[in-house]
């Protein structure tokens, strides 16, 4: 039996695999598809990332998704013109892409496309490295997608700080209208993902609006001379922290975009193509807008704060588009906030259906949100907001990078230890020519790393050990049936759609016929079967085995 802290069912276990039987399987079946056994009709919708009959998210949705996901358009930049000069700026919005959006989305759009499923790149990290990384992995980049997503509250109000100080700066003021601007937009999210796709092409389409008009009335006033201005008080006052987090802030979370997957009709073609689009599209809504809003404008390069582009709109096209322009920021926002947050809960539903979390969390509402996901993640944004804006960017930076570093790490192993693995789509690249795509971003991360306070490596080092801490209690709970937890169920070695319903009929065998089958925690992938080899076994009673008294992977009927 393999050594690991999840169990498993295998070869030398004949009698966890007799309990297993126990359970009388009713149905079992590809992710997403249903036979035509006795209890099929009565049993009630799976809860898990595949759809079952629910809208999936159009391609225009999924490039806006990921364009939210990532960055929403030119707001919240400002402060890196400030802290880096206009030429450093420029140079990050034009380096950035190549250095690091491009590897990131590449790889997502490789792995996602293979594990099409809600946990997104917990299960890459999983199946490279194990169960206890895959769980690190989903809480790290939970803690960062909920502080991420907190800083969008924080960037509303300082833009209508900007616009009318005396008016929203009070904390009496900021605090409370927080709180209940948080709570409407998360009842937004409970309405759906096709509601929250859709509402973010609408979103886009009206944040984007007033920088393309902007763009249009500045062209003619542009003096390029102010493109290539350092830092007012010259090369040495750099703000390498500050500058770095902010540029690297801006073009990060392209995984988050994993999680919709299941979400998407044909993501073999559409998720690559949608990951293309949302590079080109995040990389215009950044760097033009900051080119016309330094060529175009006189102003101090200090003043270029958060919130700036009011201004430089006021200053460009008059009061009526520095209004358009908070207003988007707004709006913006709100777009950030939903594609961030739908993200975040489908994360947590995945790590339920892994196993990692209780099966609680795998609910869904009768628009198909995450509601008790939703609920978690709810509530680390509303303490989270409470934090400066700066301070909770380079916390999120930390945790963000350390989490890069297992994906990119479970990338390559995956490509090496598995090519079995069926890729629809696949970087034109082989092994070491991924590991040469990839040194760049690393180092960035490193660097970034290493610019970090003091006080952020100790917050994270304390939020870490807390995941541990949270990893072991879930131990706990799971060895002593406090929570039911699923249990995901998968053959040794790949198998196509046509072989369900022999493990169909050998699970109506005996124990023996069953045990060279059933292996627990190992995730194979084969073409045909839509979620790879995962299989749903539903049973009438949960029931515990392996060192942490894992249930398999079940699905309520009552």
């Amino acid at each position: 039996m393999p050594d690991n802290n999840y169990g498993t069912l295998g070869e030398s276990e004949p009698a966890t695999i007799k309990n297993f039987l126990k359970g009388r399987p009713r149905k079992i079946s590809p992710l997403g598809t249903q036979f035509d056994t006795p209890s099929a009709a009565t049993a009630s919708p799976l809860r898990s990332s595949a759809s079952h009959g629910r809208k999936k998210v159009s391609l225009v949705a999924l490039v806006v998704l990921v364009f939210y996901g990532v960055s929403g358009g030119p707001f919240g930049v400002e402060a890196a013109v400030g802290a880096g000069g206009s030429l450093l700026a420029l140079i990050g919005f034009l380096v950035l892409p190549f250095v690091w959006a491009i590897p990131e989305a590449l790889v997502t759009a490789e792995l996602s496309t293979a594990f099409p499923e809600a946990s997104g790149f917990v299960a890459w990290v999983e199946t490279a490295f194990g169960p206890w990384f895959g769980f690190m992995e989903g809480y790290m980049s939970w803690i960062s997608g909920v502080t991420d997503n907190s800083l969008y509250p924080v960037l509303f109000f300082e833009y209508l700080i900007a616009f009318r100080p005396e008016t929203f700066s009070p904390p009496i003021v900021k605090y409370p209208s927080i709180l209940i601007i948080v709570l409407a937009l998360v009842y937004l999210n409970y309405r759906g993902l096709e509601v929250v796709g859709n509402m973010a092409v609408g979103i886009c389409i009206f944040s984007l609006a007033p920088f393309v008009i902007m763009i249009l009335i500045g062209l003619p006033s542009v003096d390029p001379s102010r493109w290539v201005l350092p830092p007012e008080k010259g090369w040495n006052a750099v703000d390498w922290p500050t500058y770095l987090n902010l540029m690297f802030w801006n073009f990060n979370y392209w995984d988050s975009a994993a999680v919709f997957a299941g979400e998407v009709h044909d993501p073999a073609t559409n998720f690559p193509r949608a990951m293309g689009c949302a590079v080109l599209l995040v990389v215009l809504a950044y760097a033009l807008p900051v080119l016309i809003g330094i060529g175009a404008t006189d102003g101090p390069l200090s003043a270029w704060t958060d919130g700036h582009f009011a201004i430089v709109a006021g200053d460009i096209g008059g009061s009526w588009l520095a209004i358009w322009v908070v207003a988007s920021a707004v709006i913006s926002n709100i777009g950030m906030f939903q594609a961030e947050l739908s993200s975040d809960s489908f994360q947590v539903m995945g790590m339920a259906e892994r196993g990692m979390l209780p099966r609680i969390f795998m609910n869904r509402s009768v628009h198909g949100t995450p509601i008790y996901a939703l609920a978690l993640s709810t509530i680390g944004i509303v303490f989270l907001s409470t934090f400066d804006f700066h301070t909770i960017i380079e916390m999120l930076n930390m945790l963000y990078c350390i989490a890069e570093l297992l994906e990119f790490a479970a990338f390559l192993k995956l490509r090496i230890s598995r090519p079995d693995i069926h890729r629809p789509y696949k970087i034109p690249l082989g092994t070491f020519g991924c590991f040469l795509l990839l040194t760049p971003p690393t180092i960035l991360i490193l660097v970034l790393m290493s610019l970090a306070s003091m006080r952020t490596w100790i917050v994270c080092g304390i939020l870490i050990s807390l995941g541990i801490l949270i990893d072991f209690v879930f131990q706990s709970f799971r060895r002593s049936s406090r929570f039911s937890f699923m249990f995901v169920a998968v053959p040794h070695t790949p198998m196509h759609a046509s072989m369900t319903h022999d493990l169909e009929d050998t699970l109506k065998g005996s124990a023996a016929e069953v045990t060279p089958l059933i292996h627990a925690r190992q995730h194979t992938n084969a073409p045909g079967t839509p979620f790879g080899d995962h299989r749903l076994v539903d049973f009438d009673e949960p029931m515990v085995t392996g060192k942490r008294g894992r249930s398999p992977w079940i699905e309520d009927t009552e």
